[in-house]
């Protein structure tokens, strides 16, 4: 999966680590926790973790989805 632009390198790194084949090697939700407090700031608002809840949620699934098969 290629980095997408808007994508810090950090949260990108997370995003591939999510997906090692061996579950043991994926983050755990406190090492996910760890690594995006820092990133939910002034200077990562583009990063969508300060998007509200109800924008989150206003597409429907197939529209978020479309993403995951680039």
């Amino acid at each position: 999966m290629a980095q997408p632009d808007s994508c810090s390198d950090e949260f990108y790194e997370l995003m591939l680590k999510c997906w090692f084949l061996d579950p043991d090697e994926r983050p755990t939700p406190i090492d996910i926790v760890a690594t995006l407090t820092p990133l939910d700031g002034p200077l990562h608002d583009d990063n969508g973790l300060n998007m509200p809840e109800d924008e989150c949620k206003s597409k429907p699934i197939e529209e978020n989805a479309i993403h995951l098969s680039e």
